[in-house]
C-alpha cells in the first residue's frame, strides 16, 4: 500500500519543551490533543520507577479545524511528595475533564481539557487494599469514563462511580466477599462495557489458577 497519502491533514506543531520527548496521552476529537513531555514513568506499567519527575510537564493542542496544531496551554506541575507516582487515566469528555491517579494511594485527581489547572483532588475515597492491582495493569487504579462520570474497579472486588466534575463519590459497588474462595476474602471485579445506564463487571483475575475461584459471576450495576 502507497501511505504517503494515508492521512488527512499535516501540520507543523511548535516546541513542547520538557525533560523528555513528547507524546500523545489523550484526544478530545475535533477540540483537543493532550500530551506529556516528561519520562513515561507517568504511564509506566506496573511502575517500575516510583515517583515522579519534578517538574512534570503536559501540554494541550488544537484539534479544531483552522487552529489545528497550535499551543492552547502548556504547564509543569510539582512533583507529588512522598514518591507518589501519577498514572494517566481517562479523558472525560462531558465535563472535559483529564485524569490522573496516585499509583500507592489509589486516589484520583482532575484537571481542565481547557487550561490544565487542576480542578480537584487527590479524593479521598477509601478503598480495599487489594484495589491497588486494577485489571492487569500493574499498580494504580484503571477506570473509563462514561455520562460524566469516572468508574473504577479492582483486585479488592470493588468498583466506585466518581463525579469528574468534582472529584466526589456518587456511589461504590463492593458486593464481592466470597470467605475462603478467594486468598483475601473478595473476588476481583473487572469492568466490561457501559452502556444503557448500566455497568457491566465480571469476576476474573489476571492469572488464574486451578480450581478456579468458585462463585465467579457478572455483575449489572
Amino acid at each position: 500500500i502507497n501511505t504517503t497519502s494515508a492521512y488527512t491533514w499535516n501540520v507543523t506543531i511548535p516546541d513542547l519543551p520538557g525533560s523528555a520527548n513528547p507524546q500523545i496521552i489523550s484526544i478530545l476529537p475535533g477540540a483537543i490533543i493532550i500530551g506529556i513531555s516528561s519520562p513515561v514513568t507517568t504511564g509506566t506499567y506496573g511502575m517500575a520507577n516510583r515517583g515522579m519527575t519534578d517538574p512534570w510537564t503536559v501540554w494541550a493542542l488544537s484539534d479544531k479545524e483552522g487552529s489545528r496544531g497550535t499551543l492552547v496551554w502548556l504547564k509543569n506541575y510539582p512533583a507529588p511528595p512522598g514518591d507518589i507516582g501519577l498514572t494517566f487515566g481517562p479523558l472525560d469528555p462531558v465535563n472535559r475533564v483529564w485524569t490522573m491517579a496516585e499509583a500507592e494511594t489509589f486516589q484520583w485527581r482532575g484537571f481542565s481539557v481547557d487550561s490544565g489547572a487542576q480542578l480537584w483532588g487527590p479524593t479521598n475515597i477509601e478503598m480495599r487494599d487489594m484495589q491497588y492491582f486494577s485489571s492487569g495493569s500493574g499498580a494504580g487504579q484503571r477506570a473509563v469514563t462514561a455520562y460524566g462520570n469516572l468508574y473504577t474497579q479492582g483486585y479488592g472486588g470493588e468498583m466506585f462511580c466518581i463525579d469528574a466534575s468534582n472529584g466526589n463519590l456518587v456511589w461504590k459497588y463492593n458486593d464481592t466477599y466470597t470467605g475462603l474462595q478467594s486468598p483475601w476474602g473478595y473476588l476481583p471485579l473487572l469492568l466490561a462495557a457501559i452502556a444503557d445506564g448500566k455497568v457491566y463487571a465480571f469476576n476474573n483475575e489476571h492469572s488464574p489458577n486451578s480450581p478456579l475461584y468458585r462463585g465467579y459471576q457478572v455483575h449489572c450495576i
